[in-house]
């Protein structure tokens, strides 16, 4: 024979009119989170969306639950959060406080409609700007593009240094046989 030892409330649903791509934060009007609730999960549609389990840590440990790819949050007091709402989002959410042993578990409704005309914000980017030409480069050929350069720039410079050598005591030499013509005088 088993017996339940806590019972079920539930508070009144509310409706909600929502922006498509806007963030919004669902309240759980059943209660607050406190010490006598072992644990708050969030579903929609009867599908779990979230959980919440108080720990001994006194803060608490919140996951996804299920194959839901719908990234969704806790917020402080127990409000789920889902950013970027779309038509996909609508439907009944509910809050469900599971309450210690001899305490009564406490749920609440909330139906959120998110608007069905949902237009994807529209972003320029640099390739369909027609002033500029953005190109793509791997870094490894960045890379060699730069040690290529560096490389012809030391072999310029020995070349130049060289050249300068072997004309340097040509120069000089013409210079000496000047000056001592010029001392003979």
């Amino acid at each position: 024979m088993a017996v339940c030892l806590s019972g079920s409330s539930e508070v009144l649903t509310e409706m909600k009119d929502i922006e498509c791509y806007s963030n919004v934060s669902l309240p759980c009007e059943a209660g607050y989170l406190g010490p006598k609730f072992c644990s708050l999960t969030w579903y929609k549609n009867r599908t779990g969306v979230l959980r919440w389990i108080w720990n001994d840590t006194k803060r608490g440990d919140y996951w996804r639950m299920g194959n839901v790819t719908r990234q969704a949050a806790l917020g402080p007091e127990g409000q789920l959060i889902l950013p970027r709402v779309t038509p996909n989002d609508t439907g009944t959410y509910k809050c469900f406080l599971r309450a210690n042993l001899g305490e009564q578990n406490l749920e609440s409704s909330v139906y959120l409609s998110v608007n069905v005309t949902c237009v994807e914000p529209v972003t320029s980017t640099p390739s369909s700007c027609p002033l500029l030409d953005v190109l793509e480069m791997h870094a490894a050929w960045a890379t060699l593009g730069f040690i290529s350069l560096s490389l012809l720039k030391i072999i310029l410079c020995v070349v130049v240094i060289k050249v300068l050598a072997k004309l340097r005591p040509s120069q000089s030499y013409n210079l000496g046989s000047k000056r001592s013509q010029r001392s003979q005088r």
